[in-house]
């Protein structure tokens, strides 16, 4: 298996190489449009605004612009569908968003995927890949877009559900409105910890893999799954979540197989043959260590089609066999007439 994966990472670089003009935009777009319509789906509020034609529309703009407008348009739609429902929880929103963002575009401004991904892990019921990746993928400001990943799909359920209690509340009071939102919004124990946990895991795991260490990845990964699965425990006991012990273990075997996955297609370090090397000038002495790359040539394999009738046919032609024929028998006595010849001086020896 891991022979099939190194060469299938081959022919994608191969194939990325060669058409990264085309495929580039072409992931952005898909990646857009995935996520307004993910977002259109479960707060889609506003008609106009959750119309297809608008998605399709956002996402050509957004496969020819930087990963971050993907995040800027899923606020801005996020926002557009709250506030059609409520001022007061748009305006709340606004505030949390432009926090996280200014945070996100100072700090993470490459990592506009771990923002989106981090909720559809989590409507797919497999958050706990999150820090995996994050750690993997990214540096240490990785835990900035998983946090607001984590955010985005509380804030995406619980304006689901705000918009059903607006309708049942018999007052009308801005205050009241804005305190439930608040409490509903930051006293979710839940997403707290999921928010804490992933950001200390996927720190954790960058700096595991980041060590000159053998096997750097796949034991970052290890003690990631194991930091993830404590702190889990601890914060589902400690503060009351609402958790589930047996979807966080799971998780974190995914999670471990995923790792794996990335170790061969991203890293994938022959740590046999490492070498350490020494070396100094007038002010400082080098100690190196080198891991080459696992790489592995895909073959060009060609096959030539013979036409076995039209060579059946050649050989039984008459013409030929006469050629033949005539060839064999000025080959016999050629060789007949040389060995008179040796025949001869012999016996004149």
């Amino acid at each position: 298996m891991m022979m099939n994966l190194l060469v299938l990472k081959e022919k994608c670089k191969q194939i990325y190489g060669k058409y990264d003009k085309y495929i580039v935009p072409a992931f952005k777009f898909i990646f857009a449009f995935l996520t307004f319509t993910v977002i259109n789906a479960n707060v889609g509020f506003m008609t106009k605004l959750k119309s297809p034609l608008v998605s399709l529309l956002l996402s050509v703009v957004c496969a020819f612009l930087p990963s971050g407008a993907v995040v800027a348009f899923a606020a801005l739609i996020i926002l557009g569908h709250i506030a059609s429902s409520s001022l007061e929880l748009a305006l709340v929103v606004f505030v949390v968003f432009f926090v996280l963002l200014c945070a996100y575009f100072r700090f993470a401004p490459k990592g506009a995927y771990m923002a989106v991904l981090t909720p559809v892990l989590f409507a797919l019921k497999v958050p706990y890949l999150a820090p995996f990746i994050a750690g993997l993928t990214m540096n240490v400001f990785s835990f900035i877009p998983v946090a607001i990943g984590v955010f985005s799909y509380y804030l995406l359920k619980f304006a689901s559900g705000y918009d059903k209690k607006l309708g049942e509340m018999t007052t009308t009071n801005i205050m009241e409105n804005v305190n439930y939102i608040m409490d509903g919004l930051f006293n979710n124990k839940a997403m707290l910890v999921y928010m804490l946990v992933f950001s200390v895991s996927a720190i954790i795991i960058y700096i595991v893999r980041k060590m000159a260490l053998d096997y750097a990845w796949l034991i970052a990964s290890v003690v990631g799954a194991l930091v993830n699965l404590v702190l889990m425990i601890i914060g589902k006991f400690a503060l009351g979540a609402d958790i589930n012990i047996f979807g966080i273990i799971i998780g974190n075997i995914l999670g471990l197989v995923i790792a794996f996955f990335l170790y061969v297609l991203v890293f994938s370090g022959d740590y046999t043959r490492t070498e350490n090397v020494q070396f100094e000038d007038d002010d400082y002495y080098y100690y190196v260590k080198a891991v080459p790359k696992v790489s592995v040539s895909t073959k060009d394999v060609r096959v030539k089609k013979i036409n076995a009738h039209k060579a059946r046919r050649t050989a039984a032609s008459p013409a030929v066999r006469d050629d033949r024929e005539t060839k064999d028998y000025d080959d016999y006595q050629e060789s007949y007439e040389n060995e008179e010849d040796r025949s001869e001086e012999f016996i004149d020896l």
